[in-house]
C-alpha cells in the first residue's frame, strides 16, 4: 500500500462526499414527504366538498317546497329560478375548483423545479465519489486491500428521515437516478408546459416507465 497519510487524506474526502450524498437524499425525502402530504390537502379540499354539498342540499329543500305549491305557473316559476341560481352557484365552485387546480399544478411545477436542482446536485455528488474512488484505488497495491476498504464502506447504515436508514449501495442508487431521470425528462414534456393535473400526472408515468425501461438496459 502507498503512503497511509496519503490515503488517510484521500479516505476522508471520500467520506465527506458519501456524507454530502446522504445530506441531499434527506433534504429530497424531506421535500418530497411535504410535497406530498400538501398535495393530498390540496386534491381533497374539504371546503370545495363542503360547498358543494351545502349547495346541493339547500336546491333539494327549496325544489321540495316548491313542489308542494298548489299553483302550477308559480311552482314552474320557482323551480326555474331555483335551477338557474343552483347552476350559478355551482358554477361559482367549478371555478374554485379550477382555480385549485391551477395553483395545484403550479406547486406541482415548483416540486419538479427542486427535484431538478437537486439531480444536478446528485451528479456532482456522484461524480466526486466515483472519482476519489479511482484515486484510492490507484495508491492501494493490493486489489484485495481495495475491495475490503469498498466491503467495509457497503456495509454501513446512515440515518435519514423517520428514523429510517438505507445503505452506501442504496445511496448510489438514488445518486445515479439523478442522470437517468435527467435523460428521460429530455423526452418528456418540460416542467413549463404542464398545465393540467393530466399533464403532470402522464409526466409522472412517463419518467418511472422511461427510468424503469433504463434499469432495464443497464442490467
Amino acid at each position: 500500500m502507498a503512503d497511509n497519510s496519503n490515503v488517510k487524506k484521500i479516505v476522508e474526502q471520500l467520506e465527506e462526499a458519501i456524507e454530502n450524498g446522504f445530506e441531499l437524499f434527506k433534504i429530497y425525502k424531506e421535500i418530497s414527504k411535504k410535497f406530498q402530504e400538501d398535495q393530498k390537502i390540496l386534491m381533497n379540499s374539504p371546503v370545495l366538498k363542503r360547498e358543494f354539498a351545502n349547495l346541493k342540499k339547500e336546491y333539494e329543500k327549496k325544489v321540495k317546497v316548491a313542489k308542494e305549491d298548489k299553483n302550477a305557473t308559480s311552482k314552474t316559476a320557482t323551480r326555474i329560478s331555483l335551477k338557474n341560481k343552483y347552476e350559478k352557484n355551482l358554477g361559482l365552485i367549478q371555478k374554485k375548483i379550477e382555480l385549485s387546480e391551477i395553483y395545484l399544478v403550479n406547486y406541482d411545477k415548483k416540486f419538479l423545479r427542486e427535484k431538478k436542482k437537486i439531480s444536478d446536485k446528485k451528479k456532482i455528488i456522484l461524480k466526486n465519489i466515483l472519482e476519489i474512488g479511482k484515486e484510492i484505488r490507484s495508491l492501494m497495491v493490493k486489489k484485495e486491500d481495495f475491495l475490503k476498504f469498498i466491503n467495509r464502506i457497503q456495509k454501513r447504515k446512515y440515518d435519514v428521515l423517520d428514523g429510517k436508514t438505507i445503505s452506501f449501495k442504496t445511496l448510489m442508487h438514488h445518486l445515479e437516478s439523478g442522470q437517468v431521470s435527467e435523460n428521460v425528462a429530455k423526452t418528456t414534456k418540460k416542467i413549463d408546459e404542464l398545465m393540467t393535473i393530466g399533464n403532470v400526472i402522464n409526466r409522472k408515468k412517463r419518467m418511472e416507465n422511461g427510468i424503469k425501461q433504463k434499469e432495464i438496459e443497464k442490467l
